[in-house]
């Protein structure tokens, strides 16, 4: 019965938490071709690059991830856009 009656509110403070969040937020916007740099999520020390590139954007995957690649012949990874940084 209570979770009935708060759901509602739940729900409510939610969307509002999400207008905020989204006012100031907005993905960037890469093409594919554009040289990016990707974030180093596995540094071996504090003096380690944070990020590692450059890679070339080769396709879009889905809303949040584009595959990049070293180079032609390289192997391609998958990467979240939070993880990518533009060059230039």
């Amino acid at each position: 019965m209570i979770k009935t009656a708060v759901k509602p509110n739940i729900k409510g403070h939610q969307e509002v938490v999400k207008q905020k969040y989204d006012r100031y937020r907005s993905d960037p916007q890469h093409s594919i071709g554009d040289k990016v740099l990707v974030r180093n999520r596995k540094p071996q020390n504090k003096f380690s690059p944070k990020f590692l590139g450059p890679y070339t954007m080769v396709q879009h995957q889905g809303k949040k991830a584009y595959l990049v690649r070293a180079d032609p012949n390289s192997k391609t990874y998958q990467v979240a856009v939070s993880d990518l940084r533009a060059i230039g």
